[in-house]
């Protein structure tokens, strides 16, 4: 549900910072990578995009190359659909062995294309331990908003039997609002509402987590609206037949005032959710 999530914007800017910072993690023993760093470092993100182009343009093209380009595209660009055509050129060029390799990066590539279709086609069938953290966050995003979420389950179990959170981190915290998001799906409103308490002051998803909060509230005030309903729905398939006699249209006047009351509230709250989000909770 993207009213739970972090906007599309939100959410790239929070990836964006979060990918960066992994980067100075990992070695950089290849000259395409030192290339395209030195560009992405300087803020040169013209540069950077022309280097991208460039490099995907290669053939036959180096594993190096192909993931310089997209961590390049990725850090630098920002109309990811346009690259499709160049990135799936690249990577249908790449070896069997390379392509295996490369694949976390296609399903990144995809994520920041808003392309989860394609994106879900890379995710393994099982997760494991080594995989990045930020690629366990974006696994369950997809498949929580894919609605595959049996398999989805299967990834938050891993997450967190794994010992791979840490929200101190900017990749921790993504991945445990990822979590959050997942029990808000399957209708799990206290769970998410506590994960999102503790996000409320992390950079990386700050404000996804302050509206997170007041959202779930309001998918509980819906949810309880509409156990109203039935509940009124039972009470008239099986009146009180004594009280009937007693005072006679009594409970009937009641729970026709009582539903009057719960559609005005359905109706001011619904004002409140945006209407994609409404149509996710059906």
């Amino acid at each position: 549900m993207d009213s739970i999530c972090p906007t599309a914007a939100a959410k790239l800017l929070a990836m964006n910072m979060d990918f960066d910072a992994a980067r100075e993690d990992t070695e950089a023993d290849d000259s395409f990578s030192r290339e395209m760093r030195g560009y992405v470092d300087l803020g040169m993100h013209t540069e950077a995009l022309r280097l991208v182009r460039k490099f995907l343009r290669r053939d036959p093209i180096e594993p190096e190359a192909f993931e310089a380009a997209l961590d390049g595209l990725m850090v630098s660009g920002d109309r990811f659909r346009r690259w499709a055509r160049h990135v799936e050129s690249a990577y249908s060029r790449l070896s069997t062995t390379a392509k295996r390799d490369a694949s976390w990066w296609m399903l990144r590539f995809y994520y920041w294309a808003n392309d989860f279709g394609k994106a879900v086609t890379f995710i393994p069938t099982r997760p494991y331990v080594s995989i990045e953290v930020l690629d366990f966050a974006f696994a369950i995003d997809i498949l929580v908003s894919l609605n595959r979420i049996d398999e989805a389950r299967t990834w938050v179990h891993k997450a967190m039997s794994a010992g791979i959170l840490c929200r101190n981190t900017w990749q921790g915290g993504v991945l445990e609002s990822r979590i959050a998001e997942f029990h808000a799906a399957v209708g799990e409103w206290e769970d998410p509402i506590t994960i999102y308490r503790r996000l409320r002051t992390h950079r990386a998803v700050a404000e996804s987590s302050i509206e997170g909060i007041v959202q779930l509230r309001l998918a509980q005030a819906l949810d309880e609206v509409s156990k109203g309903f039935a509940a009124l729905r039972e009470m008239r398939a099986k009146p009180d037949r004594e009280l009937i006699v007693i005072l006679p249209k009594n409970e009937a006047s009641r729970w026709e005032k009582t539903e009057a009351t719960l559609k005005r509230l359905e109706q001011r709250i619904k004002k409140m959710v945006p209407q994609e989000w409404q149509r996710d909770m059906r």
